[in-house]
């Protein structure tokens, strides 16, 4: 199914760990740069979080990124899928996928995703890693708009958020970050909060200068549910990703550089599904899987980009969608 690529990284303490992420970004987004070189004028990056149930072992941080300008086939794609597959005001999300609708829907959802230009980026990171950055404890009141409980959440998807738009971003692009949770931007005050943050992190990791930054939710949707049909796609990866992880360490097999690892058995067929489009090569989309490893199983922590390889003997590809267990 999987094996860890090059940079694997050494364990955290005698690295910087956002330093590394970075680099790690960065090789996995090189050719991406190059086939998207032309830019639009509004970057629109959306986020999605699973990990939150019982049983998971692993937070999940999926990031979706493209040029508005530059996706005009996704628009025209989202809105024939709306109007010929009948999913009415259906949200497409990974809870949902046991609904025979977005069943049927899902294959031909994903192959329009497969046409965007643009990045998808996850990071999961297993629950007991710790603090993704000391300026969680040093923000004191920068965080009071929320409770304590979820600060250091808000944090690590400031910065994981801020690391993406860095590098999938260009000079003096307005960027558009859509916020999909209600414990982080459950109202206006909030989102203001979020904002004014989201660009203090952003100019301390900065490569380049943006132009406006605004922060919304998938409430902003202009009814088109272009918004809501784009947050599904980090929603979907979050989701499978999350039980992927969760089921390969539950069975000892978490990949190992050089080992390539079956899908576990355990899985549901719908990340079986989604994991097979995880793995598959896209003519415009980058995929990129990140796992921040236990500590204790790692001696210190380690963050790896996970290459997942749809090797067809090992992964089903169904001709439709999978019957659900």
């Amino acid at each position: 199914m999987a094996d860890p690529g090059e940079d694997e990284l050494a364990p955290r303490q005698s690295r910087n760990l956002l330093g590394a992420l970075q680099e790690i970004l960065a090789d996995a987004l090189i050719d991406a740069r190059r086939l998207h070189s032309q830019r639009g004028e509004t970057h629109l990056s959306i986020g999605d979080f699973g990990g939150l149930h019982t049983g998971a072992q692993f937070y999940t941080y999926a990031f979706l990124h493209l040029d508005l300008e530059r996706n005009a086939r996704w628009r025209w794609l989202q809105q024939s899928l709306r109007s010929s597959e009948q999913l009415g005001r259906r949200r497409m999300s990974f809870k949902s996928l046991n609904d025979k609708v977005r069943q049927r829907v899902l294959p031909q959802f994903l192959r329009a995703v497969d046409e965007i230009e643009g990045s998808l980026v996850v990071f999961a990171i297993a629950k007991n890693f710790g603090p993704l950055s000391a300026a969680t404890a040093k923000s004191g009141s920068a965080l009071s708009s929320w409770k304590l409980s979820v600060h250091e959440h808000l944090t690590r998807i400031l910065y994981l958020a801020a690391l993406c738009v860095r590098e999938t971003s260009s000079h003096g692009q307005n960027v558009y970050w859509i916020v999909d949770q209600d414990e982080i931007a459950s109202n206006e005050r909030q989102l203001t909060e979020l904002t004014k943050l989201f660009g203090n992190v952003y100019s301390n990791l900065a490569a380049h200068d943006l132009g406006h930054i605004r922060v919304g939710t998938t409430q902003s949707d202009d009814g088109t549910l272009f918004i809501e049909d784009s947050a599904a796609i980090a929603d979907l990866a979050a989701g499978a990703t999350c039980e992927l992880i969760t089921a390969l360490t539950n069975v000892s097999s978490l990949p190992v550089r050089g080992i390539v690892n079956r899908l576990p058995r355990t899985i549901t067929p719908k990340t079986q599904r989604l994991a097979f489009w995880l793995a598959a090569p896209s003519p415009s989309l980058r995929k990129i899987v990140i796992v921040l490893d236990d500590p204790k199983r790692s001696g210190g922590g380690r963050a790896t980009q996970l290459n997942l390889m749809p090797i067809f003997d090992l992964i089903e590809q169904a001709g439709s969608y999978p019957k659900q267990r």
